[in-house]
């Protein structure tokens, strides 16, 4: 993840503008597609790994706020879906999520999740926040846990969560669909 400034404005999705001025977070893949599309339209300012803070779950209050991202496909979101009941329902935390647009409909009536927001994302939604989680790389990394723990277990213990003190129908992802 880079954080970057743009020197114009750049369209990156039909509705969605990230405007001149400002700083956001997004994957390094979209830097570079976005690089290609607008020549000179962006500058990486920091790196995102020197700025917030990981979550600590020994420091976690229930004023705390919690931001977490992970750009991947709808399975990848669904393995985040254990880790928010658990962080609401334990900590009593505020969590604001983010992923990309075509993903955001499975987030928006979960009671788990208090704010959903589409990558590349206002660097704010991060600055706004006691703590953040990043998922990228968890389960595409070739380290021996990924190639044989369970995904919802890798996202719970990179985020500090004992996954084997969470039952086995709390890592069942739950969807909660709107009325329409």
């Amino acid at each position: 993840m880079v954080i970057v400034k743009l020197l114009v404005n750049v369209d990156v999705y039909r509705g969605m503008t990230l405007k001149a001025g400002e700083e956001y977070v997004m994957a390094g893949g979209v830097m570079q597609q976005l690089q290609k599309m607008y020549p000179g339209s962006l500058h990486q300012t920091r790196n995102f790994e020197d700025e917030y803070r990981h979550i600590q779950l020994n420091n976690l209050k229930s004023t705390d706020k919690i931001c977490m991202f992970r750009s991947g496909g709808i399975g990848d979101i669904m393995f985040m879906l254990p880790l928010m009941k658990h962080l609401k329902e334990k900590y009593g935390v505020s969590i604001s999520v983010g992923t990309s647009p075509m993903y955001t409909d499975i987030l928006e009536n979960n009671p788990h999740v208090d704010e959903v927001f589409q990558m590349p994302f206002n660097v704010s939604y991060i600055e706004n926040s006691d703590y953040h989680i990043k998922f990228e790389g968890i389960i595409e990394d070739a380290s021996e846990k990924s190639q044989i723990l369970h995904a919802v277990d890798l996202f719970l213990e990179h985020s500090g969560v004992d996954f084997t003190t969470v039952s086995s129908d709390d890592k069942c992802p739950k969807l909660f669909l709107g009325d329409s």
